[in-house]
């Protein structure tokens, strides 16, 4: 048994020591937690948001597709105009394989996005020599994404500038604020501490949902028509690849009707692309209510459309379709109290007697469209060797 003289004395040196040490381990940790929440915050955020940026690029690029092979440089502005209603985009350059610049929108002061009339030559990075999409970083913490355009061959480069993402402000100004509480209230922060990975791991979920949220929205953009709402060619090609897939296994039938519109370039000349537009947007509730709710409707470019519809075997379980597509674009319609109407070829290929490919399926469709134009219009056609 310790004598009275063994036993330590607690001096109020020693319990300063003691409190010292405490509140010197706890401030580490503390620091180095906040450090590693802001670090793996950082890489979450910066990976979703470069997901974000390539996604919303490679859906523009897209986009641009059909523009940039007929050199309607008209619909290039308006695709582009389109895309900076993305607040984070500044700016949008369309340029040739050598660099000259095609189109060009940026966000005025007013904060609208409109044309700019800039011919120069752009140097291109390195990186384009490799043909691949790639980002760089600008001036003032902008990052500019580089998205190849191609159809087989490299048409250009799309140039989209984002601007500078506050997110990393945010970031830092949360891990100052954690620094001073831990200078000013050590002790304090020991039982707070769970409260704060707490309330910081809850932002970084939030931030998750709403990267999430953001990636569907862009994905949702990347395979639809921003005109009518309907799928786009991209969307077609997996949907078609999709149903040949269930077909084969199944062994059941698919037809493909490729529509063009009879009648519509009169009117877009006539009365402006605008109402062009409105009128695009009423084909395709026209062809909704034509079509049964299981077929599928694409727009595939310009005034054409694209139908698919699964489990047939022959032309008579489709031809009902037919007829109720055509009756319904030929009713007279009314867009701005003009009164106008249309017509439709329509051309018919079906799996597996017309090709076992989307390509060559939409293809011999194409060429059976052309048939029923040839032959006066306001009918359908179907693929014949």
């Amino acid at each position: 048994m310790l004598r009275r003289s063994d036993r330590p004395k607690l001096s109020s040196h020693y319990v300063l020591e003691t409190a010292a040490w405490l509140a010197g381990v706890t401030l580490m940790m503390i620091l180095t937690g906040a450090l590693w929440v802001y670090h793996e915050s950082k890489i979450i955020l910066s990976e979703q948001q470069e997901q974000v940026r390539n996604q919303l690029a490679q859906g523009i690029g897209i986009a641009m597709v059909e523009g940039l092979a007929v050199k309607d440089f008209g619909l290039l502005e308006s695709r582009l105009i389109q895309a900076l209603s993305n607040p984070s985009l500044e700016s949008a350059v369309i340029l040739d394989p050598s660099g000259a610049t095609l189109a060009r929108v940026e966000i005025n002061s007013e904060g609208i996005p409109g044309p700019v009339f800039d011919a120069q030559r752009v140097d291109l990075p390195e990186a384009s020599k490799n043909r691949l999409a790639f980002e760089e970083h600008g001036k003032d913490g902008q990052v500019i994404a580089w998205q190849p355009i191609s159809a087989g061959t490299l048409l250009g480069w799309l140039s989209l500038q984002f601007a500078y993402d506050e997110t990393e402000l945010i970031l830092a100004e949360l891990g100052r604020k954690t620094f001073f509480l831990t200078l000013t209230i050590t002790l304090v922060m020991l039982g707070l501490f769970g409260l704060i990975l707490r309330r910081t791991h809850q932002v970084i979920i939030q931030n998750e949902l709403q990267l999430r949220r953001a990636n569907q929205s862009l994905r949702d953009a990347a395979e639809h028509d921003p005109l009518t709402r309907l799928p786009n060619r991209a969307a077609l090609m997996n949907m078609m690849q999709t149903w040949l897939d269930e077909a084969n296994r199944q062994r059941l039938g698919m037809a493909v009707v490729f529509l063009d519109l009879d009648g519509f370039k009169p009117l877009n000349d006539a009365y402006g692309h605008r109402f062009g537009d409105k009128v695009l947007a009423w084909v395709a509730q026209a062809l909704k209510q034509a079509t049964r709710q299981e077929d599928f409707i694409a727009r595939y470019g310009g005034d054409e459309f694209v139908i698919l519809v699964n489990q047939v075997s022959n032309m008579d379980e489709i031809e009902p379709l037919l007829r109720r597509g055509l009756g319904r674009l030929t009713q007279a319609f009314e867009i701005d109290g003009i009164e106008a109407s249309l017509g439709g070829s329509l051309g018919v290929a079906v799996y597996p007697m017309h090709g076992r490919s989307p390509n060559e399926l939409l293809i011999r469709a194409d060429q059976a469209m052309y048939e029923a134009k040839a032959a006066g219009g306001n009918q359908w056609a179907v693929w014949t060797r």
